[in-house]
């Protein structure tokens, strides 16, 4: 059935990690449209995961930053591999946190 995006959802996705079928279940903990959205983990391959998606009227476009605060930094480099792909050259950079997690962000201006 589809979901209602709003603050409280809960998505499952299954996913497949290094041939290993995973569920991964996310859980909406603010939706603001058309500003951002964040989602954290609930269950899946991560210690941490908290996700920070803005989006950002401009006058030619929109520009929309991801920003991912993980514990298994391989996820985050396929997702901005793919949304390079998918979208063109974007900016990105990251960092490893005291606690060994990681936090990165990517943006993208587009027409």
């Amino acid at each position: 059935m589809p979901i209602e995006m709003q603050a409280g959802a809960l998505l499952e996705c299954p996913i497949v990690l290094a041939e290993i079928p995973i569920q991964w279940r996310t859980h909406i903990l603010e939706w603001d449209p058309p500003h951002r959205f964040v989602d954290t983990q609930e269950e899946g391959p991560c210690k941490t995961w908290l996700h920070t998606h803005s989006f950002q009227k401009l006058d030619r476009g929109v520009r929309m930053r991801d920003e991912v605060r993980t514990s298994l930094r391989r996820i985050f480099d396929h997702r901005f591999d793919v949304l390079a792909r998918d979208l063109g050259s974007i900016g990105a950079g990251g960092e490893t946190a005291p606690d060994g997690g990681y936090t990165a962000a990517e943006g993208r201006d587009s027409p």
